[in-house]
């Protein structure tokens, strides 16, 4: 069996009793992975954890933020030094669709190529350039390129969890940013299924807890667009080293798949 890690806070009992509620109804086996509440940590430990000279992000991190990318990377680390091929890290806001036991079961029996596999993200863009990869589980499996701010439901391979843990030695930046953004490790093949396994509840309160929203000046704006060009630059070449230059001949837009 899969194992499957809920991250989520210590304290936070609703959220806990709701995923347990879930999983019970599905008969999967879970665990819970106690969370870092960024809030509890002293201003030393927030910089030791993610130096500012180090940080690789157009804006402060939040210690919210700080927290859920140690709590990620954690898990990680966990699932490298573990036995198993593969693991689900799931967060605490999700909705568990009622396939994923068989997705699961599939996954054990016959796992396509890949290193991480979203089984929850954003509303597809239709502009979005993916790479349809036949089917999986009674969906659509794609590669993706431009990856979404997310890490609510994700399966790693164990050998991508290693070559994670190795590569991540401070918080640069929100764990979505470093993981699908900053393409902290080169190469990683990431697929998703559509429609989504996992669905992400959006509208509940954050445990991250927002930042301020302020007008950007013109330092902070430069330091927004120069690390989106540099991300747009790794997110073609990571794309590449994943699948190989050909792959670039299969890749179509979002949009123009049925």
């Amino acid at each position: 069996m899969i194992p499957i890690y809920v991250i989520s806070l210590a304290t936070d009992t609703v959220r806990r009793e709701r995923m347990a509620g879930q999983f019970d109804r599905l008969g999967l086996p879970y665990q819970f992975f106690d969370g870092v509440d960024g809030s509890n940590l002293t201003t030393v430990a927030l910089e030791t954890a993610a130096p500012s000279r180090r940080r690789r992000y157009w804006s402060h991190l939040t210690a919210g933020e700080i927290g859920c990318a140690l709590s990620h990377v954690a898990v990680i680390q966990k699932i490298a030094m573990a036995p198993h091929p593969f693991a689900l890290v799931l967060e605490d806001d999700v909705v568990l669709g009622a396939e994923l036991p068989r997705l699961l079961a599939d996954l054990e029996a016959k796992p396509p190529r890949f290193d991480m596999m979203w089984l929850s993200h954003a509303p597809v863009k239709k502009h979005r350039a993916v790479m349809p990869l036949g089917r999986f589980s009674d969906r659509d499996l794609r590669g993706r390129v431009y990856l979404d701010y997310t890490a609510a439901a994700v399966i790693y391979r164990r050998e991508a969890a290693i070559r994670l843990a190795a590569a991540i030695t401070h918080i640069e930046a929100p764990i979505d940013h470093m993981l699908w953004r900053n393409h902290t490790v080169p190469g990683l093949r990431a697929v998703e299924v559509h429609p989504q396994a996992v669905i992400q509840d959006m509208d509940g309160p954050s445990t991250i807890r927002d930042r301020e929203v302020k007008a950007l000046g013109l330092r902070a704006r430069f330091a927004r667009e120069t690390i989106r060009y540099d991300n747009l630059v790794r997110r073609w070449r990571s794309f590449v080293l994943a699948w190989g230059p050909a792959a670039l001949l299969r890749v179509r837009r979002a949009g123009w798949l049925r």
